[in-house]
């Protein structure tokens, strides 16, 4: 009997626990519908009147109803005096106490600002009693008022779940405020037409009268109509263009705090202070982390909107499946996980977005890795054909904690996580899955789940070997698109698996990178003593593989490269470095046996062992980029970022000149300031940087120079194409470390140096 009753107990337990989970959930559906229902009685209920007083005190309803305000109140622009009116208040009786609140923060200003913000302030009270919430009723031509809320400290947090409804029904009745203005104004200006043709007409019949009545009211229907078109775009565009704004905003004073990070940690270093620099590497970390969150967000926006775009490419898949474990590996290692690959079928090659689908792998392996500890992690791929059309399945499983069977529906919802204990203990936000299920839906496929809780789970992703026999593409633009995009630094990621910084080159100023492949250690050794009292940095090789991993790297200025180097022949090497798209304008002197049949067409230049040291001379210095032979224009207003970019280009020895805006830039050039590179933002005042770029084109003296863009926008698929072929790099703030950017700058002024001579 007793262990009858405990297992009733425990079976009443799981099944209160279901029931709390059910009601949990349903509360939040509730909400949501509630939030909906809400929206939809506003907006029926402001446009059916035009009595600004009725829409305020409808919108007094449900405001309140979202959030739980101790006194709410609207102020409206009189518009003869053009001052705050408070106009309603609820409850009237704390009229009093709205008013004081409200002249102490006119007084100190924040009243002001707070017009001049398209969103909800929150205000703390000095004594932290209470918030203010601000928030502007303006529409596209003008401020309509200002509504004010009064919240007690202490009850439920005012945060973005309730601050963003609350915006869009502020800004409903900020437009219902406006389409009431507009529709009194028409009848007015209609009353005085009236009015005026009677009297210049009484003795034209009545049916013409009443004809002029109907054309009248047409229009008034028209423009009605044309308003409501216009508000419900705004309203479709609100959610985009906010993360979009919000990414740029952030965007743009993170990329200084980085970029002033980076400088911190070179200075430190020269001093020998290891714990400033790890306290500033620490920074470093979290300022990237905080990025890696925004393109996550950022990249699930794109894809609800349907603006995400795939690359379809024939691709090795046994490649891709090596690639992709080689990058998990380490992750599994260090939780002692066993790591297998198991392959049946596979096909050669698939046509599809490879670079989505190892997206999809490295998300599921890294769950798994994440979720077990001393387990065993596997990945299953095959092929198979259902209904005419050849599929490939990806099978990842783990014996890691696993899940209840029942919350499987909810991993692909989005910042969904198991529960939030395992938010606390292992971390994330919840989209890894919701991505990895979209995208594989955008390739044509799907994913599946399985788990038991405490045995491991199983995700199976199925893609269509051939991606355009379920989607049609565009073959001949996706081609060029794909050859374009593979111009420009990954946009990705800014942490591995691990949550671990990607390996970046450390920031150093030194301007003259040098990568010598040596055969003969005693010239090697003169060549090294040579370029260091010359101020350059070397590194040397005498393994070919080893000295092209620290070209790739590395970036040097100038390579230099003995024919006898051990490892591969130095033909592969040259090869190798002039495949590579961002050194295949670096100069390489090749040293050989002196025989002119030897001389490889992808040396830049060809020196005769023994060498002469004259010689050698007379070409290295051919070379060698003098920083101080070149000036960079920087345009950008934003001026911390400004000064940062400047700061770190002066340190390397560049001539900066920097211009806030697009004219002033224009003002340099007509005076002929002529730089020899431009680092151009895209987003600025009075002329965006399509524009800079367009009216420097047209001018023949300016067109050749080279532009490296550095901005924080996200640029859609179409502004790309506007840029091909009139900029040679696109940097993206935040993504690209100091180091990298003084690189780019580097191989692009080499580049024009060599177009110079």
């Amino acid at each position: 009997m007793t262990v009858d009753k405990n297992k009733s107990k425990t079976s009443k337990n799981k099944d209160q626990v279901r029931i709390e989970v059910l009601e949990r959930q349903s509360r939040l559906s509730l909400f949501g519908l509630d939030i909906l229902a809400s929206l939809g009685e506003l907006q029926h209920s402001a446009h059916l009147t035009r009595d600004p007083l009725r829409i305020l005190n409808v919108a007094l309803k449900h405001v309140k109803r979202l959030v739980d305000f101790q006194v709410a109140a609207f102020y409206l622009v009189d518009e003869e005096s053009s001052d705050f009116i408070l106009k309603e208040v609820d409850p009237s009786s704390e009229q009093k106490l709205i008013q004081t609140e409200v002249d102490r923060e006119i007084e100190n200003g924040t009243f002001a600002w707070a017009l001049n913000r398209n969103r909800a302030v929150v205000i703390k009270n000095p004594s932290h009693e209470n918030l203010l919430v601000f928030h502007v009723l303006a529409s596209k031509t003008r401020v309509r008022g200002m509504f004010v809320g009064r919240v007690l400290s202490g009850g439920p947090p005012v945060n973005e779940t309730v601050l963003y409804p609350l915006s869009v029904i502020l800004q409903n009745t900020a437009n219902a405020l406006e389409s009431a203005a507009l529709y009194k104004m028409i009848w007015e200006q209609n009353q005085n037409l009236e009015e005026t043709v009677r009297i210049r007409t009484r003795d034209l019949e009545l049916q013409t009268l009443e004809l002029k009545e109907e054309i009248a009211f047409r229009k008034i229907a028209e423009e009605s109509l044309l308003l409501a078109k216009e508000e419900a775009e705004a309203a479709a565009r609100t959610k985009s263009e906010f993360l979009a704004n919000m990414s740029h905003e952030i965007r743009t004073p993170l990329n200084a705090i980085l970029g002033y990070g980076e400088i911190l940690q070179f200075e430190a270093r020269k001093i020998n202070r290891a714990d400033f620099v790890e306290d500033l590497k620490a920074i470093e970390f979290a300022g990237r982390h905080l990025l890696s969150l925004i393109n996550e967000i950022l990249e699930l926006s794109k894809i609800q909107a349907g603006k995400m775009e795939i690359y379809p490419e024939s691709f090795d898949l046994s490649n891709l499946i090596e690639e992709v474990i080689t990058t998990v590996s380490p992750l599994a290692q260090k939780k002692k996980n066993k790591l297998g690959v198991i392959k049946q079928g596979l096909p050669d090659s698939m046509y599809s977005d490879s670079s989505r689908i190892r997206q999809i792998l490295l998300n599921l392996l890294g769950n798994s890795c994440k979720f077990t500890e001393a387990g065993n992690i596997y990945l299953t791929v095959s092929g198979k054909t259902v209904d005419g059309i050849k599929w490939v399945y990806f099978t990842i499983g783990d014996t890691g904690i696993g899940i209840e069977p029942e919350k499987i529906p909810r991993l692909f919802e989005e910042f969904v996580q198991e529960d939030s204990s395992t938010t606390r203990k292992f971390g994330g936000t919840g989209l890894g899955l919701t991505i990895s299920k979209r995208l594989a839906i955008l390739l044509g496929g799907d994913i599946q789940a399985s788990s038991e809780l405490g045995k491991g789970a199983s995700f199976t992703v199925s893609i269509p070997e051939d991606v355009s026999e379920v989607e049609s593409f565009d073959k001949e633009v996706v081609g060029k698109w794909k050859e374009w995009e593979g111009r420009f630094l990954d946009e990705g990621s800014v942490l591995d698996l691990e949550g671990n910084l990607k390996i970046r080159p450390e920031l150093n100023f030194d301007m003259d990178h040098v990568l010598i492949f040596y055969e003969d250690e005693v010239i090697c050794n003169l060549i090294k003593k040579f370029m260091e009292k010359e101020g350059c940095r070397v590194e040397v090789a005498d393994d070919g593989e080893e000295g092209l991993r620290l070209a790739v790297q590395n970036y040097p200025a100038i390579i230099i490269v003995d024919d006898m180097v051990k490892g591969l022949d130095c033909c592969e090497i040259l090869s190798k470095i002039r495949q590579n798209p961002d050194l295949e304008n670096t100069p390489v002197i090749l040293m050989s046996e002196g025989k002119e049949e030897f001389k490889v067409k992808n040396a830049t230049e060809l020196l005769s062992k023994p060498l002469d040291w004259d010689i050698f001379v007379k070409v290295f210095k051919k070379y060698r980029t003098k920083p101080t032979d070149y000036s960079i224009l920087i345009v950008e207003d934003d001026a911390i970022n400004r000064a940062a970019l400047t700061r770190i280009l002066n340190k390397s020895g560049w001539n900066v000149l920097e211009a806030i805006d697009g004219p002033s830039a224009f003002k340099m050039l007509n005076a002929e300031i002529i730089p020899d590179m431009i680092m151009l933002d895209l987003v600025l005042p009075e002329m965006n940087g399509f524009e800079f770029i367009t009216r420097l084109r047209q001018n023949q003296a300016w067109k050749d120079i080279p532009i490296i863009i550095n901005s924080a926008k996200e640029l859609t698929l179409e502004e790309r194409g506007r840029l091909q072929g009139d900029v040679v790099k696109i940097l993206k703030k935040g993504d690209v470390t100091c180091a990298e950017l003084l690189q780019e700058v580097r191989i692009v002024l080499s580049q024009a140096g060599n177009g110079k001579s």
